[in-house]
């Protein structure tokens, strides 16, 4: 089946559930893509895989788009009424490894 792009809650996704070599934002950086989202949405889904061991309502590891899913909270808690949510490819790893190797590529 090919991996499916669906719509998730934000605070679904535990953006740290891989280990990260660029989990520091730059804030002007992060503020411009803030900007590109606010003013021409997401161009891009972010990739998630399902939690095995799901943890209330995170249901979801970050594959990719570390750097869009802290631009897309950041519109929401500045902008309330904005839907919490974010386009997202459910990706199915057959494991951890696979998961590491997805977010490198």
């Amino acid at each position: 089946m090919p991996d499916q792009v669906q719509m998730i809650p934000l605070d679904a996704i535990d953006p740290e559930a891989l280990t990260r070599d660029r989990a520091a934002l730059d804030p002007e950086a992060l503020a411009e893509l803030v900007s590109s989202i606010r003013s021409q949405g997401l161009r891009m889904p972010v990739e998630v895989y399902e939690l095995s061991a799901a943890d209330g309502p995170v249901r979801y590891g970050l594959i990719s788009g570390f750097r869009r899913l802290a631009a897309m909270r950041e519109l929401c808690a500045l902008n309330p009424a904005r839907p919490a949510i974010i386009e997202a490819r459910l990706r199915t790893p057959r494991s951890l490894a696979e998961a590491m190797a997805e977010m490198v590529e």
